[in-house]
C-alpha cells in the first residue's frame, strides 16, 4: 500500500478514496526488509511509478543518531512523501520500543522534522501476537507509537476470504474517521511483482478485521467455567445438572460450555 501511494503521488493520480492528488512529487524510502532494487523498485515500476521521483536511503539509519542524515536526503530528494519500513528496524540500541518514553521523544523529533520539511511521513510495523485486544493495542511495540502519530491504520486479510485484504483506520485526529477500504494485492504471474488493486469502500472496522474467533471462543469458556465455579461453589459443590443447565442457560452458557 505504501508503494501504491508512492506510486500515485510520483504520477500525481488520484488517491485511492478518489480525492485529487494536488501535485506529483517524490518519496523517499527506508527499507529494512525489502531490497529496492529487487522488489520494491519492480512493484513501483509495475504500479506505473514515475521512477525518477522514487530514492532510497541506500544504508541502515540508526535513530534518534541519523536525524541529521535522514532529514539531508529528505531534502536533497524534495521529498514529500517518507516511507520507514519498519520502524523497529531503524531505532538505535538505546531505545526501547516498548517504552512510551523513548518512542515519543523520538516520534517528538520525527514529526519536528515532518514539520521542518512539510514531508508526511508514515511509519510501518508489524501486529503483536496478543489477540483478543483492541486495535489500537495490536500494533507492536508501545501504546506511544500510534498515541503519537495523527492517523493509523491496520491492512490485514479477511479471514475465511479468497484473498480480500481491508485497510481499516483505527485513529485520526485532524478530521473525522474515514471509511474502511477493501482491496488485493495481485501478480500478473507466479514470478512477476505484486501491485495493489482497490476495490472500494467497505463496511469492515479495524475492531471487526482483527478479530479471532478462537481468542473469543476461548474467552466465552473461561467465563463458562468461571460461572461454574461459582455457581458449585454457592451450593457446597452439590447440584443437579438439569439445575445448572437452566441456570447457566439464564446466565447465556451453551450446554457444550457448560460440559466441557
Amino acid at each position: 500500500i505504501a508503494l501504491d501511494l508512492a506510486a500515485r503521488l510520483s504520477r500525481g493520480e488520484s488517491w485511492p478514496d478518489g480525492s485529487r492528488c494536488r501535485r506529483r512529487g517524490s518519496t523517499l524510502i527506508l527499507s529494512a526488509e525489502e531490497k529496492m532494487a529487487k522488489i520494491g523498485r519492480p512493484r513501483l515500476r509495475r504500479m506505473g511509478a514515475d521512477l525518477d521521483l522514487i530514492h532510497d536511503v541506500p544504508r541502515l539509519l540508526s535513530l534518534p543518531g541519523d536525524f541529521r542524515v535522514l532529514e539531508a536526503a529528505i531534502l536533497e530528494a524534495r521529498a514529500s512523501l517518507v516511507i520507514i519500513d519498519v520502524l523497529s528496524a531503524y531505532l538505535s540500541g538505546d531505545v526501547n520500543a516498548y517504552r512510551d518514553q523513548d518512542v515519543r521523544r523520538l516520534l517528538s523529533e520525527l514529526a519536528a522534522m515532518a514539520e521542518r520539511t512539510g514531508a508526511c511521513i508514515v511509519i510501518i510495523r508489524h501486529l503483536n501476537k496478543a489477540p483478543g485486544l483492541s486495535a489500537i493495542y495490536r500494533g507492536g511495540g508501545s501504546i506511544g507509537i500510534v498515541g503519537q502519530a495523527r492517523a493509523a491504520f491496520v491492512c490485514a486479510e479477511v479471514r475465511g476470504s479468497n484473498g480480500a485484504r481491508v485497510m481499516a483506520p483505527v485513529k485520526v485526529n485532524h478530521a473525522k474517521m474515514p471509511p474502511s477500504f477493501a482491496y488485493r494485492i495481485l501478480s500478473d504471474g507466479e514470478d512477476e511483482p505484486s501491485y495493489i488493486e482497490w476495490e472500494g469502500e467497505c463496511s469492515q472496522t479495524a475492531e471487526e478485521l482483527l478479530s479471532d474467533p478462537r481468542e473469543e471462543q476461548n474467552a466465552y469458556q473461561s467465563a463458562a467455567v468461571e460461572w461454574l465455579d461459582d455457581f458449585m461453589r454457592e451450593n457446597d459443590g452439590k447440584a443437579k445438572a438439569a439445575d445448572v443447565l437452566r441456570e447457566g442457560a439464564a446466565a447465556g452458557f451453551s450446554k457444550n460450555a457448560l460440559h466441557k
